[in-house]
């Protein structure tokens, strides 16, 4: 069974990563995340954004008319072409997904002590998602506390804090 140790900071609640709450990790761009966070955000909303762009692909290829030969093939084509609601839908669905991946990678690149301005490598084709990867998901942050925020993961060799003064004065002053 483990020690309990009074300097220890208490388990944070539910949805909550070591005072961050869910809301704060996924549609703030302020503050610093370590990897293990990035990682666990990161995943599933780019699973959830690749299975949405799958969606809106096969939508597109369903909705696509081989080229006229005749006046039926416009016809139906003419037919087919009315508003594409469903493409609306997974558009809409696909926004908020995209904040938060901007969000989380934003944290990630502040835990380095760098800008989100990092952000604009994301839309680089193929280079943004390598850049992305070995920056972001492999490098550790800054450690300690940089322009960004105190650092995310504490550092075990740090001394506990003191108690406040008035609680040491009043300790010395009770007779025993």
């Amino acid at each position: 069974m483990a020690e309990f140790n009074p300097y220890q900071p208490p388990a944070p609640p539910p949805g909550q990563l070591r005072g961050m709450p869910l809301q704060k990790v996924l549609f703030s761009f302020k503050g610093r995340i370590p990897r293990r966070t990035y990682w666990l955000y990161s995943v599933p909303v780019n699973v959830a954004m690749a299975l949405l762009l799958e969606q809106l692909l096969a939508l597109a290829e369903a909705r696509h008319v081989p080229p006229p030969r005749s006046a039926l093939p416009v016809a139906v084509e003419a037919a087919n072409a009315g508003p594409p609601w469903q493409a609306y839908l997974i558009l809409a669905a696909y926004l908020p997904l995209l904040w938060m991946k901007l969000a989380v990678l934003a944290k990630r690149w502040h835990d380095q002590n760098r800008s989100a301005n990092w952000l604009i490598v994301t839309f680089i084709p193929l280079v943004g998602m390598v850049i992305n990867f070995l920056e972001c998901g492999c490098n550790p942050g800054t450690r300690g506390e940089n322009r960004y925020g105190p650092d995310p993961i504490p550092d075990p060799n740090a001394r506990p804090p003191s108690p406040p003064r008035a609680r040491r004065v009043a300790a010395r002053t009770q007779p025993p």
